[in-house]
Order: structure tokens, then C-alpha cells, then sequence
């Protein structure tokens, strides 16, 4: 597993990195110099400005987005990486008296939009499904399971249902066996007891985060779309924009509860191999050594086929161009800084009720925290 450190934000970082592609030294010299101008202001203003702040971390957001692109990263095709970079880092884009004010903007853009689209949903929690252990006969759940299987319906309970079933009930990190699954079938008992990787709560994660599915209902579509077309993956964003799309098993794995927790905060991420559906784990700098227990790789696959539910049912795996896309934008928000810097800004969210001396909602402490979250 790898560690990744978050810079200072009181010093320069991005001139710490090499990139290997001549045509993409201009565009990473631009937002070299703009993040040395945001870091400047930042030292004469103090540690609570946080416009200077967000534009340190918007000009490091792209300049590690160059950096990671640069490094060609497995599962992204050539056509897909150049497209990214044209959108992102043409020589052209940057031919402006006003080039600063501009890198800003366009890496708060991908900040807000693309990176916070795979971090921790700020929508309301889910409840948890309720779950009622009957250690029913495998016989009769496996009649359970056929109905589960065959639902054409795509929401949350029948796509948490199929991803279980698919993922074995296990958590794909850890190996280790749902509780209250084992609970229930007696035959998952048993093999939790023979493969000793022990049981524990394990649930269905999304990789692009719930939240997407409020944002689509304003006007519009969501910028993290938009992105997802501009970077040549419209089949999925098709895919997500969908009916309950954001439910699609393409978009769901299992993890243990806190896995779950760190995979939604980008603290946890995988990065594909050479061998088809096969990821190796990556994790944040304070984590690594406490979790060092985890398997060093993952690989994705329906349950063994050997029930005759399973071979009959459309059960797809993650889609490695969500998965991929994901390690990106955890590296990315990594080694921006982003990470602290979301921190922030949800602790702030947290005190939206502090009351101006009035005793009314100070409006503009609202706008100027969600500003950036509004399509």
C-alpha cells in the first residue's frame, strides 16, 4: 500500500513535482506560478482567509491532475487521457492578462465538482435497512435470493440486495463476512468458520456518491456530468443520469462500516493491475500502518457460481472507469490538499445554525459556504 503526504499551504509544492511531457510544461508552469501567487497572499492575510486558501488548493487540484495524467495511469485509455488534458491544460486556455483569476476558477470547478463528487455524500444519511435474522433454511432463502436477483426494478434496496449477493457478502477489502448474513444461512456460517477471515457489519458503498442523485433533480445537469462527457466518458455519465442510475451495481462494491467510511472520504482508493478486474489497495498517509492487515490487492467477481441463482443473473461488476476515475480524484485531493481543505468547509457546513446577533441566520455566512456546491 502507498501513503500519500498532504503539502503545506504556507509553502510551494507543485515545483516539487516532474512531469515527463514537453507539451504539458507550459500549462503545469501557469499553475506553478498561480499557486505561488495564492500562497504569497496567503502568508500576508493569515491562516483564516480562506479565499486564498481555496486558491491554493484549486491551482494544486490541477496541477496534480497534470501530474497524475502525466504518469498515464492504467485503465485510461490514451484517447481519454489527451482528451482530459486538452480540456484541462491548453496552451491556448491560459493566453489571458487575467491567467491566475482564471487557473482559480477552473480548478475550484474541478475541485468542487469533480473530486467532491466521490467524497462523502453531503446529502441526508441513509437509514440502515433493518434486518431481521430468521436463520431461515438455505433452501428457503435461496428462493428469497431468486426473487432478489431477477428484480428488473433499479433502486437502492434491490441493487444493495444483488451487489450482497454478487460480492458473496463479504467485504472486498477485509474478506471479512456480513453478520447478519451469516446469521441468517446457516451455509455462510459455515464458510465464514473455514475461511477464518471472521464477520462483522459489511455494507454497500457507492463509488460516485449518492448526493449526485439530489443534485439532478434542479435544473440542469450536474457539472460532475458534464465533466464526465468532457472527458469522454459519456456512456458513464448516460449510465448515472439514469433513473436511480447512481444505484447501478456498476457504481456499488461491499465494504466493512469503516472502510465504507474511508473509501467515501477518498482515504482509501484502488488502482487497477495489468489482470482484468484486479485493483491494488492505496490509502491515506495517517492510515496505512493502523490497517496494515488489509489485503494488498482487491479483485472483483460474482460469487462462485455455485448455485444455479447466480448463473442465470445479470450481476455486473464496478466499472472500472468509475473505480479508476475515483483513484485519480483520491490522489488528486490527496496531494492537493483538497482533503483538509473539504474538511474545512464541512465543519463550517456543521455551524450553519449559529445565529447572527439578532438572532436570525446569518444568509451570508450560508451563501458563502455553499457557493461552491451550487450547480
Amino acid at each position: 500500500m502507498s501513503e500519500i503526504l498532504p503539502p503545506r499551504l504556507d509553502k510551494p509544492f507543485l515545483s516539487s513535482l516532474q512531469l515527463s511531457a514537453p507539451e504539458s510544461h507550459y500549462a503545469f508552469s501557469c499553475v506553478s506560478e498561480a499557486e505561488t501567487s495564492a500562497i504569497h497572499i496567503f502568508n500576508q492575510s493569515g491562516d483564516k482567509d480562506m479565499v486564498a486558501k481555496g486558491n491554493i488548493v484549486a491551482s494544486r487540484v490541477l496541477g496534480c491532475l497534470l501530474h497524475v495524467l502525466d504518469e498515464r495511469p492504467t485503465g485510461l485509455t490514451d484517447t481519454v487521457v489527451t482528451t482530459i488534458r486538452h480540456e484541462l491544460f491548453n496552451d491556448t486556455k491560459w493566453a489571458t492578462p487575467d491567467r491566475n483569476t482564471l487557473i482559480y476558477e477552473v480548478g475550484a470547478a474541478y475541485r468542487d465538482h469533480l473530486l467532491r463528487a466521490f467524497r462523502e455524500s453531503t446529502a441526508a444519511v441513509r437509514p440502515p435497512t433493518p434486518e431481521h435474522p430468521s436463520r431461515a433454511s438455505f433452501d428457503k432463502l435461496d428462493k428469497k435470493w431468486r426473487e432478489d436477483l431477477i428484480a428488473s426494478s433499479v433502486n437502492y434496496d434491490t441493487s444493495r440486495s444483488k451487489t450482497l449477493a454478487r460480492d458473496g457478502y463479504r467485504c472486498k477489502l477485509t474478506m471479512a463476512w456480513k453478520d447478519s448474513s451469516c446469521i441468517e444461512v446457516q451455509e455462510l456460517s459455515q464458510m465464514a468458520i473455514e475461511s477464518r477471515t471472521g464477520r462483522g457489519p459489511v455494507q454497500v458503498c457507492h463509488i460516485v456518491n449518492e448526493s449526485l442523485t439530489q443534485r439532478a433533480k434542479g435544473t440542469g445537469k450536474p457539472k460532475f456530468l458534464r465533466i464526465l462527457e468532457m472527458f469522454g466518458m459519456k456512456d458513464v455519465a448516460e449510465t448515472l443520469a439514469s433513473a436511480n442510475g447512481v444505484h447501478s451495481l456498476t457504481n456499488l462494491l461491499c465494504l466493512g462500516q469503516a472502510l465504507h467510511t474511508l473509501f467515501d472520504k477518498l482515504d482509501i482508493w484502488f488502482e487497477p493491475t495489468n489482470t482484468k478486474h484486479e485493483y491494488t489497495v492505496h490509502t491515506a498517509y495517517d492510515i496505512a500502518e493502523v490497517y496494515a492487515h488489509w489485503q494488498d490487492t482487491v479483485v472483483f467477481s460474482v460469487f462462485p457460481h455455485r448455485y444455479e441463482t447466480f448463473r442465470n443473473a445479470d450481476l455486473p461488476l464496478p466499472d472500472p472507469k468509475l473505480l479508476v476515475l475515483h483513484g485519480i480524484c483520491a490522489r488528486v485531493a490527496q496531494m492537493s490538499g483538497a482533503i483538509r481543505y473539504f474538511d474545512e468547509i464541512d465543519r463550517d457546513m456543521k455551524a450553519l445554525k449559529v445565529l447572527a446577533s439578532d438572532g436570525s441566520t446569518s444568509t451570508t455566512f450560508l451563501q458563502s459556504i455553499l457557493a461552491p456546491y451550487e450547480d
